[in-house]
């Protein structure tokens, strides 16, 4: 079982029946229950659980429940892997990770500030550069360019901080946008640079006048977190857009190795729960209980599970 995560016994009295699996998918879940005539032999009365996949609300779990506002492509495949510490096949949901998700968007946002404050924190990026676009430099002087613009402009102004400092210092850059929708950039840096050699210069590569740079405390990197780095500024950019950058030194999200090799199933994690269900009670209809463990996420809908030692597909 995985540190920090809490995993239930499923209630393995008998097979639900599965979603079919040629039809539109309930994203992140499983998808429509499949006509009783067209399961043939398999429409046999101890599999007739079609009121598991009705969605009524009343009587079946919450992880049943179709997912409301998940992204178009989230939950769609499956993952499995099996565990070399504990022998058990693991299979978990393949999200999206799309910042327009309701699912994906705020928990990328959670985990991008206590990454940020962390990584701060270590480096001792406690200088905050503030970089604004100038509108009338921006093409056609429309909206919808002034980020490309603004990436251009700060591409170029990494490469003149190279020329000063012989390489470019350790940066965390957030991109936000004013109340009128005109972007800027938040930067963390290690250094103090003269304000006026960042005006002189970001205005000759394209950018706007002010510009603004100060020393903060630790406390205040945590506070302007806090204050400006909220889900709603991380969500309401524009899709597409790289709300955080960071230089090439910096890895904000860096990968934990579990020692699982996991495969890809294109096939969704409510599938493979009831298939897997349906396959040990098949074969082993009277030693069922307890060889298989659900994981719910935050909104209870089915997350992970777990096939322990004894289960059919061991």
């Amino acid at each position: 079982m995985p540190a920090g995560e809490e995993w239930a016994i499923m209630d393995c009295g008998g097979p639900s029946l599965p979603a079919g699996k040629g039809q539109k998918p309930s994203w992140g879940f499983g998808g429509e229950a499949p006509e009783l005539s067209a399961l043939g032999a398999a429409g046999s009365p101890s599999l007739d659980l079609l009121k598991n996949n009705q969605h009524t609300g009343h009587t079946e779990p919450d992880y049943y429940r179709r997912p409301v506002g998940r992204g178009k492509f989230c939950g769609r495949y499956s993952i499995r892997g099996v565990d070399p510490k504990t022998g058990r096949r693991n299979f978990r949901r393949l999200n999206c990770g799309s910042w327009s998700c309701s699912y994906c968007g705020p928990r990328k946002a959670r985990t991008a500030r206590a990454a940020i404050r962390r990584t701060a924190e270590g480096l001792g990026l406690k200088y905050f550069l503030t970089l604004t676009v100038d509108m009338k430099k921006v093409e056609f002087q429309e909206k919808k360019f002034a980020v490309p613009h603004l990436r251009l402009c700060f591409n170029k102004f990494r490469e003149y901080l190279r020329r000063r400092y012989g390489n470019v210092p350790p940066y965390i850059c957030v991109l936000e946008f004013t109340k009128a929708g005109v972007p800027h950039l938040h930067i963390l840096l290690d250094r103090y640079i003269p304000q006026a050699w960042i005006s002189q210069t970001w205005a000759g590569l394209g950018g706007g006048r002010i510009v603004f740079i100060k020393q903060v405390t630790i406390a205040n990197v945590t506070r302007y977190l806090s204050k400006y780095l909220t889900k709603e500024l991380l969500l309401s950019a524009p899709k597409g857009a790289r709300r955080i950058t960071t230089a090439r030194s910096i890895k904000l999200f860096p990968k934990f190795a579990s020692g699982i090799v996991w495969e890809l199933l294109k096939s969704t994690i409510w599938w493979n729960l009831m298939e897997n269900k349906m396959r040990d009670f098949k074969f082993q209809p009277t030693f069922f209980d307890g060889f298989i463990s659900i994981e719910l996420d935050e909104e209870r809908y089915l997350k992970a599970f777990q096939l322990h030692a004894g289960g059919g597909d061991s």
